[in-house]
Order: C-alpha cells, then structure tokens, then sequence
C-alpha cells in the first residue's frame, strides 16, 4: 500500500509500493531455437523475452510474463527447406524424389554410371540459407569417365599414334593409324579405349594388321667371321641379327645385317654393315738376348705372320716369333749364347776363387772376386766373357789388380835386442814374407827374432835372452877374499868384486860376467913387503959381525932376503967366530 502524508511545507510526502507480480526463472528452450537469455529472469509482469531461430530454421519465439508469475510462448522456429531436387550431375543417375522439399540438414547420394566412370558418386546437403527463408542444395563428389592412359602401345611396321589427341583418351573413343608406307602391306590399326568394369580405368584394344615383306634366305658369309644363324631366313624387313668376329684373332664390331624393304617389290633385301679385321700385334717383337733386330715387314703384322732374323756375334743359330691373336708369342726359336764353358784363373791376391756357378756363363756375363782383406791394396778383378767372333765359344777376359801391402824399410833393431841385427834383405817385404835376426852369440842365447809383414807394418815374435852367470867366480884371486856367494846374473851387468885379504893392499878384484857362467877378471891386490933387509937386533951392534947374509927360510938354496912380503922368514946363520943358533927376522903386519 501506500501512505501520504502533509508535512510542515505543506507538501504530501508519498511511501509505501504496490509492486507488480513478476516471473524468476528463465523461460524454457524452445524447438530449433537458441536459448533465452538469463536476464529474463526476474522479468517482471508483461515483460516480454525473445529467443533467436537456429541458422537452419526461421522466425523466432517471444515469452511473456503473465500475472500468474509464468510464461506465455508465442511464436516459433520452422526448419527451413531446398525446393525440389539437387540438379543433375554427369556421369551419374537420377536424384531420388525423396529428396523434393527435403529439410536443411538432410543429404542424398547418387552413384556414378557403371563401368564408364570413375569416383564415388555425388552428395546432395540441404544447406540453410544466412539470409532467406529456404535452404540450398550443395553438391559434392566427382563421376569423371575412365580414361585410357597414354597411347596404345607402337604396332609392328606402322606409324606412331597421336599421342596429342589419343593420350588419356576417355571410354569408347577411337583412333587409326597407317601401316608404314613401302615395308608393310595391310590396312592399319584401330584403337579403341573400352571401360575395364572393375578398375577405374580403360585399356586400348587396337585391331588391324601390317604384315611387313621379308628378306630370303641369309645374307653372304663375311670374312674373320662366324655363320649367320639359319632362323634368319625369311626374316621381316627392319629385322637385324648379328655375327661377332671370330674369337680372339680379330678387332671388330662384327657384322650387322638388316633386311630393308625393296620399294617396287613385295620383299626385303638384306644390306651387311661392320668389319673383322685380323689383330696385330704391336710395332716388332722383343729382341731376344743375342738376336738381331726383326725385318720391318714384322712391323705390325697381323695374326698368324711368323718373323724370322739371324743371331748375332755372341749367339748361335737362328731366332723365329708368331703373331697369335694380337700377341707376339714366346720366340719358337731363339738364339742361344756363345759361353765360356771354364773359368779363368785364379789371379794373383784375390779373395779365395771365382764362383763355380759361373762356369758355362754367356756373353756379356761378369763376375768379381775382392782382394784378399787386411793384406792387399786394390779395386779387386772383373772378369767378362767375351765374345769370339770365329768361334762357336766365348772367352774370360779379367781386369783389375790386386797388390800385396808392403812393410816399408827394415823391422827396428830396437825390437830385436841381444841379436845381431836384421839383415838388409829384410827391407821392404810383402805381406806374409818373413825374415830372421840372429842372437848375439856372446852375449846371449835363444832362437832370435822373426818379423812378418802384416796390413803393412811387421809383427815381430822371438826372443834372445842374456847369457846368464848362475854361480860366482869358480876361483878366488891371489891376495884377496873370496867373491860374495850372491854374485850372479846377466852378461854385461853382473859385476862381483873380491877386496884384497889383509896381508895385502890393493883395488881388489873385479869379476865381470861375460857368458854362461864365464867371467872377466881385473884388478889386483899386492902383498905388503917388508922393504930392504931385516933391521939389527935391538941393542945389538955390530950386529952383522955376528951373522952371516939373510936369506929365505926355509930353502935348500940360500935366496937372499931383500924386500920379501908379509909373513916372510928370513934367517941368518952364526958366523964362524961365534957360538949360537942362527938369527931369524920375520915380517909381520905392523
């Protein structure tokens, strides 16, 4: 309700409502139309709603509110329809009137003609028109006609096909072509593309004939060649056969026979092309060892040409070579080579002998043989044999030298001490020459000394060892000691000496080794003397009243005593006058 009310202004202030009754819910979808909105909620009495028709249908529906708080629909959404039936298609059949005022969304096939087409067939869609009112009929699909593809295949002795206007030919056309004009007798070919019923494709069927003229028999023989084969006879025009050159002694294609129709007559006539020449061999043939060169008319010469040529100085008989089949063969003849059927000799200083393998060698054949090592100087020998142009042999011819080394002067006499020297034949020998030098025979003893000449210098073996003195002087010498007992050695060095006893004075003795146990003596020792006469007796004078002269004792003679040596006794008688024994005076050492 509502409420007025006069307030101090005097103005009626209105509150209160009566509002009207309204619908909550959204109205329900409705047949080929879009939903209504959701802001038709809550609409409220009277108020309207509108729901679009789908793209296949046309119009619309409206929902009003009513008093109850529901929704009155009005209007509606009838699908929209294609008039009649799609248009018709080639190659296929009659669309089904079932299809007349079919609705958008409905299709409807048709199948291609049989056995003449190729695809799927057609598909006819009711498809809504945007704007108006009605639907479309939309077609899709293909019947396109089977083809022959290419052209039929090139008949036997006729033209070609035009291949513009036959290539991917559709069912039941046909073409023609001639047979080829002067080789063929006949009425040409027909060519018609028939349907294949179970593929998507035609095929040529062509009819027609063009017998072509033949050639009869075979064709002649050809030279350096094999037979033609015999199922050449009567064979068509434009039929070639082949015959290969024979085997391995020709160079060639071969030959190629045709038969070619004969224009103004109703056969063929054969026409032979190539060649078979016989091979060559190359240039001339090797020259064998010991022959002379081959004559020109070997030059290139063909298979089965034999050469022949004569030997030269250093070989015998006579040398002969076939052509086979582009190569010259092994010589069937040769020229053997004069030899030298020994060896030669030895020479001088080589190195052991010439190789027995080489006995029998040919001409022109050399050996070499070194010097003997370490003992000789030289390049060595070659021998060669040689040819001897008056002789069914052949000679050694050897050069080069080998010498002996030679040991320059004489050995040294420093390396053969104690011997009597190297003699002067000893000067200037060869390898492996010897000479001797002889011990000194005083002074020592042994076999001597040998020099060889070896690599040029002399080895030198031997010896001659001092005479040796291996005991003392046998004898010592008057007046003097005995030599010392240790008193031995070599000759020339071995000195002794025995020094003077004392009874007497002197250098001594020396004894000088001179040989096997021989020895040179010098030196001297002297006996002390007691010099004059014997002096008076002590006290005594006249003393030699008393005496007779002194003379030696004892001695059947009377020696007079004057200057006698050490240990001397000398005596002197009593006088006649006088009494007593005789006097004696000795000299003694002082």
């Amino acid at each position: 309700m509502y409420f007025a009310t006069c307030g101090n202004d005097a103005n009626w202030t209105i509150s209160g409502g009566c509002p009207l009754r309204g619908c909550p819910d959204v109205p329900v979808p409705k047949l080929n139309a879009n939903n209504f909105s959701a802001e038709c909620a809550g609409q409220p009495h009277g108020g309207q709603c509108a729901a679009i028709c789908f793209d296949n249908a046309f119009g619309g529906w409206t929902a009003t509110c009513n008093a109850n708080s529901g929704w009155v629909y009005t209007g509606g959404c009838p699908l929209k329809r294609c008039a009649g039936v799609p248009p018709q298609q080639f190659n296929a059949g009659a669309w089904n009137a079932s299809a007349s005022n079919a609705t958008v969304g409905s299709s409807f096939a048709i199948n291609c003609t049989a056995n003449i087409t190729d695809g799927s067939g057609y598909t006819a869609a009711c498809v809504a028109d945007a704007i108006m009112p009605y639907g479309n009929w939309s077609v899709t699909g293909a019947c396109p006609p089977k083809r022959c593809a290419g052209t039929p295949p090139l008949q036997a002795n006729a033209g070609a096909w035009n291949t513009s206007s036959m290539s991917n030919a559709t069912v039941d056309r046909s073409f023609s072509i001639n047979c080829t004009a002067n080789i063929t007798d006949g009425t040409g070919y027909t060519a018609v593309c028939v349907a294949n019923a179970t593929m998507p494709f035609g095929n040529w069927s062509v009819t027609g004939a063009c017998p072509p003229k033949r050639c009869a028999g075979t064709p002649p023989l050809q030279a350096n060649a094999g037979a033609w084969n015999a199922s050449m006879s009567n064979a068509t025009v434009d039929r070639s056969f082949l015959i290969n050159c024979t085997a391995n002694i020709t160079d060639g294609t071969g030959y190629t026979a045709v038969c070619v129709a004969n224009a103004t007559m109703p056969f063929g006539n054969w026409s032979v092309t190539g060649s078979c020449t016989l091979k060559q061999c190359p240039g001339l043939p090797p020259t064998p060892d010991f022959t002379r060169a081959w004559p020109d008319n070997c030059i290139n010469a063909t298979h089965g040409v034999v050469c022949n040529t004569t030997c030269t100085e250093q070989g015998n008989g006579r040398a002969q070579v076939r052509c086979d089949a582009g190569q010259w063969q092994t010589p069937s003849l040769v020229c053997t080579p004069k030899r030298c059927a020994t060896l030669p000799s030895t020479p001088a200083n080589a190195d052991g002998t010439w190789n027995t393998s080489f006995r029998n060698a040919s001409v022109n054949t050399q050996m070499a043989l070194g010097c003997t090592p370490n003992i000789t100087d030289g390049e060595g020998y070659t021998a060669s044999c040689v040819e001897n142009a008056n002789a069914s042999t052949a000679n050694w011819t050897v050069n080069g030298s080998c010498t002996q080394r030679r040991c320059l002067g004489s050995p040294s006499n420093a390396n053969a001490p104690e011997s009597t020297g190297w003699p002067i034949s000893c000067a200037n020998r060869t390898a492996f020459e010897s000479c001797n030098a002889t011990c000194d025979p005083i002074r020592s003893n042994g076999t001597g000394y040998t020099a060889v000449c070896n690599e040029g210098t002399y080895d030198i073996t031997g010896s001659c060892p001092l005479r040796q003195c291996t005991k003392p002087p046998p004898l010592a010498q008057a007046n003097s000691d005995d030599w010392n007992s240790t008193c031995i050695g070599p000759i020339g060095t071995t000195v002794c000496t025995a020094p003077c006893n004392e009874f007497s004075f002197g250098d001594g003795y020396t004894a000088t080794c001179n040989g096997s146990d021989s020895w040179t003596y010098s030196g001297k020792c002297t006996v002390k003397a007691c010099q004059g006469v014997p002096n008076n007796p002590t006290n005594s004078e006249n003393y030699a009243a008393f005496r007779s002269a002194w003379y030696l004792m004892p001695g059947g003679n009377k020696v007079p005593c004057n200057g006698n040596i050490l240990n001397t006794n000398c005596s002197a008688d009593c006088a006649g006058n006088t009494e007593g024994t005789a006097f004696k005076a000795e000299c003694k050492q002082r």
